[in-house]
């Protein structure tokens, strides 16, 4: 009998081939079994494409949206309320169930549908308005307005993109073209930004993951490593109130700044925009209101500024100062123009301590966030009436 030959394989190779091997079986069957056991709905990122009326939209069916490519199961035959926004409606940080609609559609029990999108501006909302919202048949309507990216987003779709020339009036000036972006370094692999991305679209079981205290764990990484490497990030870590998160004051406070042309005009805009959301509400006997989201920084600003010799504190201050006045301005609009509103600032404000945000430089509300909106605007729901049984 010869001798059997030892392999040659040492036992790091073979380490390294039994982890892949179990990398190419384990993750397609985690993959099967989160699709079983989570909302696709509540974690797949969906794809854009381009759309005449609105500039871009969410693909039928893409991450689960819906036929409209909304984030929503279905498209329904009719609904009681409607809620129209950007990225913080649409609920950019949270599972489809986290979001403030869908918290709504729990804390008051009336039907509502979410058509709202990140990159929606005032431009989109009239649109939606136009040729969407009247096919749901709804008795409300709650657009979700965010001054931080909505000024300058009606600013670009009246002024850059050239669409709804009526919106425009001498009285805003002159306001410049769109900059010409600096093109960037070649791409010349994927990078990580992408890598998590396309995980981001096809695989539920990566977002799934982010949602545990594994996704928990990374954010408090970004915030150890922001907070020291980053020069524009200014950390707020308050222990005895339970707060950690990143701020950037320079980065957000332009889209609020009144000495800038596009933020006047987008301003303006604005308010012409809502005055033509009055007339529509009016026209199709509708219910409406509109909820005034804040951003993160003016939510966090009392805290960050009470840190000894915080970072930014000049331009955090200026951002909420602007902020304020441009709410006021807005508020004294939606005054006149009999239309009611719900400023969400006290709220979140009064919840910074119940981790209303995500301790990374993410600027959209987190689930805990969604949940005291959607009280708020529940609230204002019904010291308005509440919503009539039909």
């Amino acid at each position: 009998m010869f001798p059997v030959e030892p392999s040659r394989r040492s036992p790091r190779k073979t380490a390294v081939m039994a982890l892949l091997l179990g990398l190419v079986i384990g993750l397609p069957l985690g993959e099967g079994l989160a699709r079983l056991a989570f909302e696709p709905l509540d974690y797949l990122l969906p794809e854009r494409v381009p759309d005449d009326l609105l500039g871009f939209r969410v693909a039928p069916y893409s991450g689960r949206h819906d036929a409209w490519g909304f984030r929503n199961r279905r498209v329904p035959e009719r609904v009681d309320i409607v809620t129209i926004g950007d990225s913080q409606t649409y609920g950019w940080a949270s599972r489809w169930r986290g979001a403030w609609p869908t918290r709504l559609e729990e804390r008051g029990g009336a039907s509502v549908y979410n058509m709202a999108m990140g990159g929606f501006g005032p431009g989109q909302y009239l649109a939606l308005m136009d040729h969407y919202v009247p096919r749901l048949d709804p008795t409300w309507v709650v657009l979700g307005l965010f001054p931080a990216n909505d000024l300058i987003g009606a600013w670009q779709w009246v002024y850059s993109d050239g669409r709804n020339p009526e919106l425009r009036a001498p009285s805003d000036g002159s306001v410049p073209a769109t900059p010409t972006a600096a093109a960037g370094p070649a791409q010349t692999g994927p990078s990580a930004v992408s890598v998590r991305r396309w995980l981001s679209s096809h695989s539920v079981f990566y977002r799934a993951s982010m949602h545990t205290i594994v996704g928990e764990w990374a954010r408090r990484a970004e915030h150890a490593i922001a907070a020291s490497a980053t020069a524009g990030v200014l950390a707020v870590n308050d222990a005895n109130l339970g707060v950690h998160t990143l701020l950037q004051p320079l980065l957000y406070a332009p889209a609020l700044d009144p000495a800038d042309s596009r933020v006047r005009a987008g301003l303006a805009v604005t308010m012409r925009v809502l005055a033509r959301f009055r007339d529509l509400c009016r026209v199709s006997d509708l219910r409406c209101t509109v909820a005034i989201v804040p951003s993160k920084e003016r939510v966090y600003a009392e805290v960050a500024l009470a840190q000894p010799s915080p970072r930014h504190a000049d331009s955090l201050s200026t951002l909420v100062r602007n902020e304020g006045a441009i709410v006021d301005t807005l508020t004294d609009e939606l005054e006149d123009l009999r239309l009611p509103w719900v400023d969400l600032f006290p709220v979140l404000k009064a919840g910074v301590g119940s981790g209303i945000y995500q301790a990374n430089r993410d600027i959209h509300l987190s689930e805990r966030g969604n949940e005291l909106v959607a009280e708020a605007i529940w609230e204002h729901i019904e010291s308005r009436g509440g919503v009539p049984q039909r």
